[in-house]
């Protein structure tokens, strides 16, 4: 809806309100995509509440107003319940300490929220984050930083302005109190954080049981895959192997049976067209003597 509000501004008190006003009419001059939104808005005779829970259905930042006489309010502590409920990864909750007010004077659940000071700095930071989580597209900063500059001193005069406080600023905290305080919180958190590291710690068992299955199946199928058969016979090859056959292994041939290396590469390599008989030899043909049909030798 083109009316939605993205703003939410909390206020309780004189001096409250007025900063929250000024701070409303100053945000849609400087970021034209704000819509804030303040209970000032809601007409005479309308249901506070449902008006709004409609206003927080689109809010992406809430601001509150603090001073030192409205940091007890019960309207400023239930805006403030209800903006947390509201708040998600987007959402964004800042408190802006009006006057002299201090962060060590805030108590939970006010101390738990960003604050922000009246100054320019301070409020420069707060309006660069009003940008960014805006629901449009945020502005560039160097239009964002021009605009800011231009109409900062407007908003700066408004917040020295404001009214006198009606009664005596709040006693400082003491470092006792803040101490407890801070052992409240890290009670609180602990169970959190306990349960996290739990659910870490099962997500690590998980994986790893998960990747021994995965590397006890891939066992289980090499070791029972049957290995590829070979057909073997023990019928001599169809023509001898001539070739083929380097000189190096000839020569270790040789080396063991006792025979020229070369010559056992060279009469595979170059086979002669004709084999010998076994009867044949290199030296002079020697014949065996013929025994007589006599039974005696055989004598010339």
């Amino acid at each position: 809806m083109a009316d939605t509000h993205n703003v939410f501004i909390s206020w309780s008190g004189e001096r409250s309100r007025v900063a929250a006003e000024a701070f409303r009419e100053w945000l849609k001059t400087v970021l034209q995509n704000a819509r804030p939104w303040m209970s000032t808005e809601m007409e005479k005779g309308t249901r506070s509440f449902e008006e709004m829970a409609r206003a927080l259905e689109g809010t992406k930042v809430g601001v509150v107003f603090l001073t030192p006489e409205n940091l007890t309010s019960e309207w400023i502590h239930y805006e403030v319940g209800a903006l947390s409920k509201t708040v998600d990864e987007k959402t964004r909750v800042c408190t802006y300490l009006l006057v002299d007010l201090e962060s060590a004077t805030l108590k939970a659940p006010l101390s738990w929220f960003q604050w922000t000071k009246p100054n320019k700095t301070d409020t420069r930071k707060l309006i660069g984050t009003i940008n960014m989580h805006l629901d449009a597209a945020p502005l560039a900063e160097s239009t964002l930083n021009a605009t800011f500059e231009k109409w900062w001193p407007d908003l700066d005069e408004k917040l020295k302005a404001l009214p006198t406080p009606s009664g005596a600023p709040p006693v400082r905290r003491g470092t006792d109190d803040m101490i407890a305080e801070v052992l409240e919180l890290t009670r609180t958190i602990v169970p959190a954080i306990r349960e996290i590291s739990e659910q870490a710690s099962r997500g690590r068992s998980a994986k790893f049981l998960a990747d021994a299955m995965a590397e006890a199946r891939l066992i289980s199928r090499f070791a029972l895959d049957p290995l590829p058969q070979r057909e073997y016979t023990t019928e001599p090859p169809a023509q001898p192997i001539t070739t083929g056959i380097p000189s190096g292994i000839g020569s270790a041939f040789g080396a063991v049976t006792g025979e020229g290396g070369a010559g056992v590469s060279s009469a595979r390599s170059s086979p002669s067209p004709e084999a010998p008989s076994p009867e044949s030899s290199s030296g002079p043909t020697k014949h065996r003597p013929l025994p007589s049909r006599s039974g005696g030798s055989n004598k010339k």
